[in-house]
């Protein structure tokens, strides 16, 4: 922007080229890995007003003319502190161990101030393969001039940290609960967990 300075568009393409087979191996015993160049990663952020923006990423292999990897995000900013976003993501399995599942899901995520004391807010991550939330959020915030109360219910599948979650397994549960966070301003406070959580689940909230 010749006004602000700021980036309007910006895109970034890559790729690794090797010079010689690589012998080293995810698995053991597999033959030297002799493509000459590695997937294709590419970007593009548009971004028109300070208010608004766009994201999407891929990752495509020239070799089994697959795409690996995508992921879209549009986001929306209000004059008073509002966040709007609509996300997707899809993920094929890794083709040299195949141990990972493919994950195609939807997000969306919202922190919307309702005066200037009360705020609601809310995320949900939706797995589009099983028709299913695998996590979502819902809040309610009440900030005064000298201290912060928030109210969070939390549904997510518990398991191992980092696995895709087996919907058809009859032992996966879902866990429920319920947390409070108090905040003096200018002292700290109690229940930190909740600003991380919300930070991690809505883009662009900075607590």
């Amino acid at each position: 922007d010749d006004e602000t300075g700021r980036s309007l568009f910006s895109g970034s393409l890559g790729q690794i080229y090797y010079l010689q087979d690589r012998e080293v191996q995810l698995i053991q015993g597999e033959p030297p890995a002799n493509d000459w160049g590695s997937e294709i990663a590419g970007e593009l952020i548009f971004a028109p007003t300070e208010r608004m923006g766009l994201r999407s990423s891929v990752v495509w292999d020239p070799y089994t003319d697959n795409m690996n990897a995508g992921f879209f995000e549009a986001r929306y900013e209000t004059d008073y502190g509002g966040i709007f976003n609509l996300g997707y993501s899809y993920r094929r399995p890794l083709t040299v161990v195949n141990t990972e599942a493919l994950t195609e899901e939807a997000s969306v995520s919202s922190y919307l101030p309702l005066d200037n004391n009360w705020s609601i807010f809310g995320a949900m991550s939706y797995s589009v393969e099983d028709n299913i939330s695998v996590e979502d959020m819902v809040g309610v915030e009440y900030d005064s001039c000298c201290w912060l109360v928030r109210l969070v219910q939390l549904r997510y599948y518990n398991n191992v940290s980092g696995e895709v979650p087996d919907f058809s397994n009859p032992d996966l549960e879902r866990e429920n609960t319920i947390q409070f966070q108090f905040v003096l301003k200018g002292m700290g406070g109690f229940g930190n967990r909740i600003t991380n959580i919300m930070q991690d689940m809505i883009r662009g909230f900075d607590g």
